[in-house]
C-alpha cells in the first residue's frame, strides 16, 4: 500500500515519526502516543491538511511524502464499529481510546480508518513504535505548493 502525508515544512525532517502526535491530540490519539496520520491519496492527506489551515500566506511551506507499507502489515478499522459522533469537530474521547489502545497493542503497523472529511476514502494509522516499522519505505519527499483557491 502507498500511503501520502503533506506536512508544514517545519515537520519535513519529521514526517513520519509521530512526534507530532506524541505533542498533540488527535482524533484517534491522546498526546503522549506516536502516530503517523497518512491517507490513501495524495489529495486525501492535502485536503486532511487544508482543513486545518487558517492563512494563506503558509499555503507555500508545504512538504509531501510517500511511503509504502507492505500489505500484510495494514489492518482496516470495520466501519460499522464507529460511534455516531466519530466525525464530530471535537474529537469524541471513544475515538481517541480505540486509537489509543490499537497503539498500545501493536496488533498491526497501519489502521485504514473512514477519513472524518471524506468518509468513503481511508486515512492510514501508522504506529513508529510497531516492531515492523523498519519495513516501511519512504518513497519520496518533495515540495508541496497549495492552491490558494483552497482557502478562499
Amino acid at each position: 500500500m502507498i500511503v501520502y502525508q503533506v506536512v508544514h515544512d517545519w515537520w519535513k525532517d519529521d514526517i513520519w515519526s509521530g512526534d507530532g502526535a506524541w505533542k498533540h491530540d488527535g482524533r484517534w490519539h491522546t498526546k503522549g502516543h506516536r502516530v503517523v496520520y497518512a491517507a490513501d491519496s495524495l489529495a486525501l492527506a492535502t485536503l486532511e491538511t487544508v482543513v486545518h489551515l487558517r492563512q494563506m500566506r503558509r499555503m507555500h511551506r508545504f512538504y509531501q511524502s510517500s511511503a509504502e507499507i507492505p500489505d500484510r502489515l495494514v489492518d482496516t478499522f470495520p466501519r460499522e464499529k464507529l460511534p455516531k459522533d466519530w466525525q464530530d469537530p471535537v474529537y469524541p474521547q471513544r475515538i481517541k481510546t480505540k486509537g489509543n489502545e490499537w497503539l498500545e497493542r501493536k496488533t498491526s503497523l497501519a489502521l485504514r480508518i473512514p477519513s472524518a472529511i471524506s468518509p468513503s476514502e481511508w486515512d492510514i494509522l501508522i504506529n513508529p513504535e510497531h516492531p515492523a516499522f523498519k519495513e516501511i519505505r519512504i518513497l519520496a519527499t518533495e515540495k508541496h505548493v497549495l492552491n490558494p483557491r483552497l482557502i478562499k
